[in-house]
């Protein structure tokens, strides 16, 4: 797989692989996150993908990340809201950040696979 010939063709990988090209926070993964989410939905949508494979693809952990990324009180200043924005959330467990970065890793790697 050519990485650097896929970010010619679309201009969505190339972004996703500079916010992971960088120190990885919470900012960049959620980011990174976004735009594949959004990109297999839209693929599922247009029957690229099978219908589903979002759902596969994140079961388990996504709603914790989502969780996590945005919480002042579970990642810091590195969240989407600051303290005053923030809750924590019923039923969700909190997501190491290395954790979150091998989810992210695996999802680009699933995500890179199905664009030409």
């Amino acid at each position: 797989m050519n990485i650097l010939l896929m970010t010619r063709h679309n201009p969505l990988v190339e972004e996703a692989l500079q916010y992971y090209s960088l120190l990885h926070s919470w900012f960049n993964l959620r980011e990174m996150f976004e735009i594949i989410k959004n990109s297999v939905r839209a693929a599922e949508r247009q029957n690229k993908l099978p219908k589903n494979t979002w759902n596969t693809w994140a079961r388990g952990w996504a709603n914790n990340f989502w969780e996590t990324a945005h919480s002042y009180y579970w990642s810091g200043l590195s969240a989407l809201h600051s303290s005053v924005g923030s809750k924590k959330r019923a039923g969700v467990t909190p997501m190491p950040l290395e954790t979150a970065i091998k989810h992210i890793t695996d999802l680009f790697i699933k995500w890179l696979q199905t664009n030409p």
